[in-house]
């Protein structure tokens, strides 16, 4: 009964309610199959990274992982709940003759900036931490030192071969 409510409480206003956002997040957890005492998808996500992973939170080489066993994290959620509310906000008003409609680029929308359409932003903000780019570049600069030893041993093995000819 409660899924209810805050269902049909979706689209009553231009701006998403936290409580419709709140109950949506329990939904997404409980669509995903936690129990119901995990209300948020960040922490569901969690959940289901430490058991994949261990309490290490370690992925170990060739384990698979298939992310569309993930609940969304909530700054997608939120902008998925921003187009749906707009939506439902539009069908609501369509006995309306004249609605006032706002801009969809302010409820879940932007516009592509290569074809100019409109499409679903997807989060806001950077897909990776700064501070996990800064480490995963660190990593990748010790991984191509590596590979320029091997390189250069190779390279050392191959001139000694020659001079004993």
């Amino acid at each position: 009964m409660k899924f209810i409510q805050i269902f049909a409480a979706v689209g009553d206003s231009w701006e998403i309610d936290e409580l419709v956002l709140s109950g949506a997040e329990d939904f997404t957890c409980r669509l995903y199959g936690f129990s119901p005492r995990i209300k948020k998808v960040d922490e569901a996500r969690e959940i289901k990274i430490k058991k994949i992973c261990g309490s290490s939170l370690e992925l170990r080489q060739g384990l698979s992982v298939d992310l569309s066993t993930f609940p969304p994290c909530k700054r997608v959620l939120l902008e998925h709940m921003k187009r749906v509310n707009f939506q439902v906000c539009v069908w609501k008003r369509a006995h309306e003759h004249y609605p006032e409609i706002p801009s969809p680029l302010d409820h879940g929308f932007h516009i592509n900036s290569e074809t100019g359409k409109l499409e679903p932003l997807w989060f806001e903000g950077d897909v990776i931490p700064k501070a996990l780019v800064d480490v995963l570049a660190e990593e990748d600069t010790d991984e191509d030192d590596i590979a320029d030893e091997i390189h250069t041993m190779d390279d050392d093995e191959e001139e000694d071969e020659s001079d004993d000819d």
